[in-house]
Parts: C-alpha cells; structure tokens; sequence
C-alpha cells in the first residue's frame, strides 16, 4: 500500500508564513517514509507548465509521487458549471505535467475560489443543486479520460455531504468514469463505514482522518473513525492505490504517529 499526505498541518508556515517551501514539505515528507503527497491547485497558482513540471522533478528527486491534485469546485448552476469545468480542466492539465492520474473534485463547495457561501446554500433547492452538480460532473469527464486522469468525487460539503445525496449524484451522473476520493470522516462515524461498503469498488483515492464529533484534528485512532471496518471494505474491493493522510494540526509529531496507526493498521494480519 502506498502512503500520501494532504499537510493541511503545514499549510500555514507555507503558504501564510512563508517559513517553509513546498520543497521543504517534500524533504519531510521523504524522511518520514512517505510514498507521496496530495497537491492542491493553489499551491501552483501563477505557475506556468515549465514551473510545475520542475516542481514535480523536485518531488520525484526526493523520493515522493503526487498521489492525486486537488480542485474545488461549484457546478450550483450553468455560469458556476461554466468556471468549474474549466478549472477541472486546467486541474486535469496540471496533474499530467505532475505524473498523476487522478483529480479531486467536488460537487458544490463552501471553499476555494469558486466557493459557495452555506447561506446562500440554504436558500437554494437542494435538490436542483445535485441535479446540476451531476450534469457539471458527467461533462467533464471525456475531458479527463482522453488525458488519462481519472476524476475523484470526494465525500464533501455543501452538496454530497451526505450518503444518499452523494450517491443520487453518482446515478444521476451514471457513468462509471467518476470514480470516487473517499474521505474518511466526512460523513458521521455511524454512516461512514455503510458508504465505504457501497463505493469501494470505484474509489481510487483515500483521504484518512479521524473525528471526535467535530474535531478532524484528533490522532488517528483515537477517535470514533472504525478504521479497520473501513480497511475491511477497501480491502474485499481489491484496493491497492493510495491511503492519503489528512494530517490537520499537530506538525511533524502528529504525521509520525498517524503514519505509524495507519500503516500498522493496514498490514494487520
């Protein structure tokens, strides 16, 4: 099994503080054993395809893969579709010139660029708004497969936050192209482990944090995540692409202990 990490831990000292580089990340990531590391889309903001490209040559000089780039998106209605089939695009564009095969995306976000705001969210028919994030998603697939990037609908807020919304965008989508990035706490503890039942077999990314009610920052396994029923899903599936740790808080210490769960966990016998 290879091993990533999403160091949302780091993101302040690198793109607040700038007391560390992404080339810095890299390096950590090499020491502390790691396969590979996620790569959002505004860590390559104002980059051009020469700088990328050498970005991605440092992480392939240390040792470490780009396991999957990330976008969010908002496909709300047709201007939102219009802006984020576009920035899947450039996404799809970027994680070629990286090495990478796979793209998350989301349906409608409160984050990001193109986000949008939970209350304007609420005032706005749910319903209509999985409606058109399918539509958004399904017309971005050709796209993606004639790169060969696989397209990964995470488990995600505001629309496909919840499992039977999530899984309505996947039929109405219906097309076995949108694969999966499935996030391990997303959903409630008590709902997490019946959707890893019913995705497995087209997750091709997987984004590994645990909960305390709302605390996403708890160590692994210290938390009310069932990992190993999770892993048990995964595993009957066939799964053998990437555990991602979404590391949140706790700098260098907090991936050491996570890495060392979740690999530990994951070769159980």
């Amino acid at each position: 099994m290879k091993i990533s990490c999403l160091p949302v831990t780091f993101f302040g000292p690198i793109f607040r503080d700038k007391t560390m580089t992404r080339e810095d990340w890299f390096k950590i990531a090499a020491e502390v054993g790691l396969d590979g590391t996620e790569i959002y889309e505004t860590w390559v903001d104002g980059m051009d395809d020469a700088q990328i490209s050498k970005l991605g040559a440092f992480a392939k000089s240390a040792g470490i893969a780009v396991s999957m780039f990330s976008c969010e998106n908002n496909f709300a209605g047709p201007k939102e579709t219009e802006v984020a089939t576009e920035q899947v695009r450039r996404s799809v564009d970027a994680a070629v010139l990286f090495g990478c095969d796979v793209v998350r995306v989301t349906a409608v976000t409160p984050f990001g660029e193109t986000r949008m705001d939970w209350k304007a969210a609420e005032k706005l028919d749910r319903n209509e708004l999985v409606k058109n994030s399918a539509m958004g998603l399904k017309g971005c697939l050709d796209y993606a497969e004639e790169s060969g990037v696989h397209l990964a609908l995470e488990d995600h807020p505001i629309i496909g936050s919840f499992v039977e919304e999530y899984m309505t965008i996947l039929e109405l989508v219906d097309d076995d192209r949108l694969k999966v990035n499935f996030d391990t706490s997303n959903f409630s503890p008590d709902t997490i482990v019946d959707f890893a039942r019913q995705v497995a077999d087209r997750v091709v990314h997987t984004h590994i944090k645990d909960r305390l009610e709302n605390d996403h920052a708890v160590y692994m396994g210290k938390g009310e995540v069932d990992f190993e029923a999770i892993f048990g899903h995964l595993k009957a599936a066939g799964y053998d692409r990437w555990l991602s740790l979404e590391v949140m808080g706790g700098g260098r210490d907090k991936l050491e202990a996570d890495y060392d769960y979740i690999t530990g966990l994951w070769n159980k016998p």
